[in-house]
């Protein structure tokens, strides 16, 4: 369906809508960049020591209470109260997959909730929903101006293998980076809404919205753009996730525009 300047509206089929909605929400993976293909990777900086009975200890200490439990209707809770008989098993089930280079499918699968964004006219665009996962549990004489940027579908739009490129450029062991290949390989979602649940779509790139990793994956996977920053042309990149602030620092006006266009056009900068 189309509608006012040709953009497509959703469906009062909940199949069809599901599928516009998978559409938009998990785009297939861009080009990646041709300097991937030369770039050196640097040896690791630290070392994976693997997932510890402690460590699985605290992450279920974390736990929030009363959240919405993921495709497998585990329930935080249960973690909670049965630590002492889940901690063993989680500790050699955990262990196993590691050696075994080896991650079960149904972890792959999450339940994708199409909320409404807020105040918004028309909600008849796939666009104006935001898709929230469900994984199973687991001062000087000078002037200065700031360009913030807002990078647009941020989780969707990340590439998979530019993101592993970039996490073994960042010295990330390869242990933990293969792990990731393996979680984010044959990833499926089921869309939610309006008491429908779909069939399995596949997701072929992106990270999942309201996942607390996909915050730091997609961190590094920015970092290119807040390194890109030169300061001793008095260029300063920061931002989090997709906020970005460039500053541009100069003697005079002109000076500082100068900074910001070089910034944004240049091949080693925003462009």
């Amino acid at each position: 369906m189309k509608g006012l300047h040709g953009r497509p509206r959703l469906s009062k089929s909940n199949n069809k809508k599901s599928k516009a909605l998978h559409k938009t929400f998990f785009p297939p993976p861009g080009k990646l960049p041709p300097e991937q293909e030369v770039e050196e990777i640097p040896k690791t900086s630290f070392e994976f020591k693997g997932i510890t009975r402690e460590l699985i200890q605290e992450v279920i200490k974390k736990l929030k209470r009363y959240k919405a439990p993921g495709i497998d209707d585990f329930p935080n809770e249960a973690f909670k109260w049965c630590k002492d008989i889940l901690v063993p098993i989680l500790y050699y089930l955990f262990q196993a997959t590691y050696k075994l280079g080896f991650y079960p499918d149904l972890w792959k699968i999450s339940q994708t909730l199409v909320l409404q964004k807020p105040q918004r006219k028309d909600y008849t665009l796939p666009n104006v929903f935001w898709p929230i996962a469900l994984l199973n549990t687991w001062r000087t004489q000078k002037v200065a101006s700031i360009l913030f940027l807002d990078v647009k579908a941020v989780f969707p739009s990340v590439n998979p293998e530019r993101l592993f490129h970039i996490l073994q450029k960042k010295e990330i062991p390869k242990c933990m980076v293969d792990r990731l290949k393996l979680k984010m390989r044959d990833r499926c979602t089921v869309l939610c809404f309006d008491d429908f649940q779909s069939k399995q779509l596949s997701i072929e790139s992106g990270l999942e919205q309201g996942y607390p990793l996909s915050v730091i994956l997609y961190q590094f996977y920015n970092s290119d753009l807040l390194d890109s920053a030169k300061k001793q042309n008095g260029e300063t990149a920061t931002g989090n996730i997709d906020d970005v602030a460039i500053v541009a620092v100069a003697e005079t006006f002109e000076r500082m525009h100068k900074i910001l266009k070089s910034f944004m056009t240049r091949l080693e900068g925003a462009f």
